[in-house]
């Protein structure tokens, strides 16, 4: 469950969230527009977080890839540590197969940004 699905946030925490949702969600859309995809077709050998060799798409190799990046761009930019590339794996994971899927990715690859920032800290 999300932070924002959870209702644990105050009005201005929900703002810095949007922020950061809004921002990644463009960055995705960016990153997947059809002439971008056609370029990567081709399958590619990749190793999943528990070691394993498994054939992707090179596509999605590459925006999972860039999206852990910038996860890890803007967690710097809040004092944060990197977050660990299975995260983004399993985030890209549960998002897939649902019709809304890049809105899905990017709202939890926000909670990867935002899931321990002291100013996003339950305040009960």
């Amino acid at each position: 469950m999300t932070r924002i699905a959870a209702g644990t946030l105050t009005g201005p925490q929900h703002r810095l969230w949007c922020e950061v949702f809004d921002h990644l969600r463009a960055f995705h859309a960016s990153l997947a527009t059809s002439a971008e995809r056609a370029k990567r077709r081709d399958f590619v050998t990749v190793q999943d977080p528990r070691g394993y060799d498994t054939t992707e798409i090179a596509w999605l190799v590459h925006e999972r890839s860039a999206m852990h990046t910038e996860i890890n761009r803007l967690r710097a930019t809040r004092g944060l540590g990197p977050a660990d590339a299975a995260e983004v794996a399993d985030a890209e994971s549960r998002a897939a197969g649902h019709y809304d899927y890049a809105h899905k990715f990017a709202l939890y690859c926000a909670d990867l940004v935002t899931h321990d920032d002291p100013r996003l800290a339950p305040t009960h």
